[in-house]
């Protein structure tokens, strides 16, 4: 059977850091540009979180057949 590492993943269910909350008026004052740039940094963080979660499951499922093969 597979098992994920710890028997949870919550990747998908949006489970980011509230970018927004420190982007501030006095970094970006254009209410457009800091939203889109919040926005872009939670897709950039979420796809790189899908993409970690797929390496870590890799890593386990050949640790896990190396073990079995030996």
């Amino acid at each position: 059977a597979v098992v994920w590492p710890l028997k949870i993943s919550q990747y998908y269910l949006g489970r980011i850091p509230r970018v927004h909350n420190h982007i501030t008026r006095e970094l970006i004052s254009d209410t457009v540009k800091r939203r889109k740039l919040a926005s872009h940094l939670s897709a950039d963080w979420h796809t790189n979180a899908i993409h970690l979660a797929g390496r870590i499951f890799g890593s386990i499922q050949r640790t896990m057949a190396e073990r079995a093969s030996s």
